[in-house]
């Protein structure tokens, strides 16, 4: 990439600002700004074929929250971590009762 914008972002009060949130902030937005701009015209031709179709076609950032145990993987997705996390959370304990199988 050969432009740099700068931005400047309000963050909540009381916000951490720790070299490693603002790494992810970092890492989020070039994030974004690939999925903006890099879009080849393969995705470009299956979204308006969508469209097409009658779809709404929606991309955005999304937080993965995986949790691991023994072998087993379960995944959640959400729009927060904290979305992410609640929705494994709950999913682990419905399905495992946290010890069972």
């Amino acid at each position: 990439m050969t432009e740099t914008l700068l931005l400047e972002i309000p963050l909540p009060d009381g916000a951490r600002r720790t070299p490693m949130d603002l790494e992810m902030l970092k890492a989020m937005l070039h994030a974004i700004v690939c999925q903006r701009f890099e879009c080849d015209e393969r995705s470009e031709r299956a979204i308006l074929e969508l469209e097409q179709a009658g779809w709404s076609v929606h991309l955005g950032p999304t937080w993965l929250a995986v949790g691991r145990r023994r072998g087993q993987v379960e995944q959640a997705y959400g729009k927060t971590p904290d979305e992410a996390i609640e929705r494994l959370h709950g999913y682990l304990r419905h399905e495992t009762g946290f010890g069972c199988p």
